[in-house]
């Protein structure tokens, strides 16, 4: 049995069942409610010194939208006076830093399974510091390099009790940082930047 898409809704009673289509017409659902809407998305960033500044500019140019082509319909930005109609703030006190050593510390342990689980409780650590603000980041965008990823994306390890067991970083960094009640994104390709 094939079930179709559900519409979805966007302001004004607007549907469709494509997101970017339905933001691009007619706006996100809250917009009518000034109330609910927000003016700004508090951004917080995990990474290492150059993977947060590459992902912070790579977010900001993505702010301004895109124009469209054949094949892709436009994307019209996170600004506040079009596409969401919000805008995405940015400050220092909202970045968690990996520093080399963590990461020399990280590649000197042996076993694939003790790295895994060792990014996972690093990155904990940074999510922790992050929701104690004062104002904390509403979403937390992990932006690890694309070597580090590339090593630790996936393990695979056989246990006592349940036998064969696959683990994924992205979906273990979500499970993790749900329990700080913040909106979550890791970027996984490479960011490059110029100067």
């Amino acid at each position: 049995t094939y079930i179709k898409e559900p519409l979805l809704e966007f302001a004004e009673g607007g549907q469709h069942v494509e997101p970017k289509l339905g933001i691009l017409r007619y706006g996100p659902k809250t917009l009518a409610d000034g109330n609910r809407h927000p003016k700004l998305v508090r951004v917080g960033l995990i990474g290492t010194a150059g993977s947060i500044e590459a992902a912070q500019q790579w977010l900001q140019k993505c702010s301004n939208g895109f124009p469209g082509d054949a094949k892709h319909e436009e994307f019209p930005g996170f600004m506040q006076d079009r596409g969401f109609f919000s805008e995405l703030a940015f400050d220092p006190q909202w970045v968690s830093q990996i520093s080399q050593t963590e990461i020399a510390e990280l590649r000197n342990l042996h076993r694939k399974r003790d790295r895994f689980d060792q990014l996972l409780k690093l990155i904990d650590s940074k999510l922790a510091v992050l929701a104690g603000k004062d104002l904390p980041p509403q979403y937390i965008v992990l932006c690890i390099p694309t070597d580090l990823h590339a090593d630790w994306r996936a393990v695979d390890f056989n246990d006592a009790t349940l036998g064969h067991v696959h683990r994924d970083f992205h979906r273990a960094f979500k499970a993790l940082a749900m329990r700080y009640r913040m909106g979550v994104a890791t970027l996984e390709r490479r960011l490059t930047y110029t100067k």
